[in-house]
């Protein structure tokens, strides 16, 4: 699977509805799924489109996320950013498809969590969330940085860095909060403590005491935050 698309693919396409404003709450396409019917087998086929998200500089990003059904009965997700200058004419930056991890297991699920670009418009970060259907196993999110102008975009690991923070083995829940200018991303960290099927809580403690914030610079990949909550 390629996230780099070196290749220049202009899209026209008309929307009838109005741009939308950024927003810190993830967006309805986070999950896309199937069409199923009463005993949640996929039977048909399913698009979705985030909102148009417009940078104070006038360029325009949106997203198509596709729930594909097979005849078997599964479902698997591909997810396209484009990127224009609203006047109609878009160009593809990303494509995420199915993706094999470490362990062999598939994520073939996708969907775009949050699409925001930065103060100036310079620089759009996309998030996406991938999950294996069937299980109920814990989903990814992977970071993209997309400069205005580029034709591809570029995989960052925000969370990673984060976690590289704690020392010892911990539980924490980490989202994108928002931008701190064009160079830097914020990312809330909450408390988490794990229960397992009776309800008792795993011996792993917390990372942290109270929700923290940390910034992550998406050019040097370095992230702060304050340790007081550790």
């Amino acid at each position: 699977m390629g996230n780099v698309l070196p290749a220049i693919l202009i899209v026209i396409v008309c929307f009838p509805f109005a741009f939308n404003a950024q927003s810190l709450k993830p967006l309805p396409t986070e999950f896309v799924d199937c069409v199923t019917n009463q005993r949640g087998v996929p039977v048909a086929s399913n698009k979705q489109q985030t909102p148009l998200i417009k940078s104070r500089s006038g360029i325009v990003a949106y997203a198509e996320i596709t729930a594909q059904s097979s005849t078997i009965g599964q479902c698997q997700n591909s997810t396209t950013v484009y990127v224009g200058q609203g006047n109609g004419s878009f160009r593809r930056v990303l494509r995420q498809g199915v993706e094999r991890i470490s362990d062999g297991s598939i994520y073939d699920g996708n969907g775009v969590a949050y699409m925001s670009w930065s103060p100036s418009g310079r620089n759009l970060l996309v998030v996406l969330f991938q999950w294996i259907w069937g299980t109920d196993g814990d989903g990814n999110y992977k970071y993209f940085l997309i400069k205005a102008g580029d034709n591809a975009a570029r995989l960052m690991f925000p969370e990673r860095a984060i976690w590289e923070q704690f020392k010892h083995p911990c539980y924490a829940q980490i989202s994108f909060n928002s931008w701190v200018d064009d160079e830097r991303i914020q990312l809330e960290t909450r408390p988490f403590i794990n229960f397992d099927e009776e309800g008792k809580p795993d011996p792993t403690p917390s990372c942290i005491k109270e929700p923290t914030m940390f910034s992550f610079d998406v050019l040097t990949d370095a992230v702060s935050g304050s340790s007081a909550n550790f």
